[in-house]
Parts: structure tokens; sequence; C-alpha cells
């Protein structure tokens, strides 16, 4: 969902996942649902603020490894970065994931051209300023 959206700027969406048929599709809505993660009416599926915030430290993570990946282990088998990338995404940490950012220099996107959502580590970085780029008074 996070990433049609990233591709379309819609905010809702339509329960179309080629790797699912139908019927796993409307059991995964329904169970996606009952926790809270998201909710539909009449214009589609929508994030709930638990479901958005969940969906963004996963593609955070994803993208991040992709990144990790390409640029610093030189991978560059398109489907082995993509499997590996679904695998690290379960199990890095929060502080893990804001070291290999912050290693990765704050990327802003992934290698797909898709946003790296920003994490706490980037607006820190970002009020961070060097010394000598303070303009005396």
């Amino acid at each position: 969902m996070w990433s049609e959206r990233d591709r379309t700027g819609g905010e809702a969406f339509h329960a179309e996942c080629r790797q699912f048929t139908a019927a796993q599709q409307r059991r995964l809505v329904s169970t996606m649902t009952r926790i809270g993660l998201v909710f539909v009416d009449e214009h589609g599926l929508h994030f709930a603020p638990a479901g958005e915030e969940r969906a963004r430290s996963v593609i955070r993570r994803h993208r991040l490894a992709e990144r990790l990946f390409m640029d610093v282990l030189s991978i560059r088998d398109a489907a082995s970065v993509e499997s590996n990338a679904c695998t690290f995404e379960h199990i890095l940490s929060p502080e893990v994931t804001d070291r290999i950012c912050t290693f990765l220099g704050h990327p802003e996107t992934c290698p797909h051209g898709g946003p790296i959502p920003r994490g706490e580590c980037c607006i820190r970085h970002a009020r961070l300023r060097k010394l000598i780029d303070i303009k005396a008074n």
C-alpha cells in the first residue's frame, strides 16, 4: 500500500496485490482492519494511524537495507538485493536502523528512487551545523 501511494500520490488504495489471490486479499484486509491498521470506505483502503506508522517503519528499514546492500556491499543483482532487504527489514531494531541511516549519510531515496521516510537521526542531523558554517555576529 505504501509503495502504491508513493507511485500514485493517492490517499486511498484499492485492495489489489498480484501476489495474493482475491480470497487472500479479503482475509488480509479483514485482519488488518480488525487490528486497527487500515480502514475501508467508499473511496478505498486507507491506513489508520497505527498502520501508517508501522508501514512507514518497515519501508524505512527496507529502503535503507537496499541502500546498504547496493552502496556499501556492492550487491548489483536486483533480485538478491530485494530478497535480502525483505529479510533484513524484519530484524533491524530502531537503533540499528538509525545507525545504518547515519552511516549512509541520511539518504533521501532508495536505489529505485523511492523516498526513504525520515527517522529521528535525520531530524537530529538536520539540526546540527558545523562551527565553520556559523557566521559570527
